[in-house]
């Protein structure tokens, strides 16, 4: 791991391997060519499909979906607001001082209780 800090030393390279290298471009993008062999090579593997393109036929059957979805949505929403609430039925509300204080008054027992009060 110590040779990794050495600087380039051209005498390394044999001259076929100079050579190579200076034939390389300076450029680091590689050719549009390259790009479409890549591809064309791997299609050929079966590694890569090609796009494929929106078919009227697909097109109707996506509306056809989007219809059906749209449809069914308006449905349930109809059914729901068609649909009847049940009335809650709830005690009944004191609305007057007087119910209030009928409601308060404790009824008097028929025969004498002991109430025992603890401190």
């Amino acid at each position: 791991m110590k040779d990794d800090d050495r600087s380039f030393d051209e005498n390394e390279w044999t001259s076929d391997e100079l050579a190579e290298l200076e034939g390389l471009g300076a450029e680091r993008v590689p050719p549009v060519s390259l790009k479409a062999r890549t591809i064309d090579g791997l299609r050929g593997r079966g590694l890569v499909r090609s796009r494929r393109s929106i078919t009227p036929r697909m097109i109707v059957a996506l509306a056809a979906a989007a219809t059906i979805v749209f449809v069914t949505g308006a449905f349930v929403g109809y059914a729901a607001a068609l649909r009847r609430v049940v009335p809650h039925i709830a005690e009944p509300v004191a609305t007057t001082s007087e119910v209030v204080a009928r409601v308060d008054t404790v009824a008097t027992p028929s025969r004498a209780t002991k109430q025992v009060v603890w401190f």
